[in-house]
């Protein structure tokens, strides 16, 4: 058992609601911009709302991410037309990771395929279609620091 002030119910909601403010700040809705207009595109990131880390360490298997951050583009697709939808004109867009909020709690893996910069990651994506099966996810991994405290 890892010592500390996380033992109470309240603390381990502390750290959960501390991971679901740092990784989904916002309320998951995003937007953005096309090449030639400059009206946003409505986005949603898909993702859990919560995370619950382990008081012993076992935050699922090591190494393997516990979030998926997905991208939801406007529109819709339908798998069973039988042909890939069409990309939505953009000049390219940004997704930003901001885990700051976890520093002192946890431990994170953040995308490999990012720019990363401590607790930041940006991630660069040249497409965006409709729906979520054709965008992209970007997997996270938290662990439990031994020193976490309850905030």
């Amino acid at each position: 058992m890892r010592t500390g002030s996380l033992r109470s119910p309240w603390a381990r909601a502390a750290v959960a609601g501390a991971v679901a403010a740092g990784l989904a700040a916002g309320g998951l809705a995003g937007v953005a911009h096309a090449a030639d207009d400059p009206a946003p595109l409505p986005v949603t990131i898909t993702g859990p709302d919560k995370v619950d880390l382990a008081l012993d360490g076992t935050e699922g298997e090591p190494g393997q991410p516990q979030i998926e951050l997905g991208l939801t583009g406007p529109g819709e697709y339908d798998p069973d037309s039988g042909t890939d939808p069409e990309p939505i004109p953009t000049s390219g867009y940004k997704v930003t990771i901001d885990a700051t909020a976890l520093k002192g709690f946890a431990e994170v893996g953040l995308p490999e395929s990012c720019a990363v910069d401590g607790l930041v990651a940006v991630c660069e994506e040249s497409s965006l279609y409709p729906g979520d099966i054709y965008n992209p996810f970007w997997d996270i991994r938290l662990d439990l620091l031994d020193t976490a405290e309850g905030r």
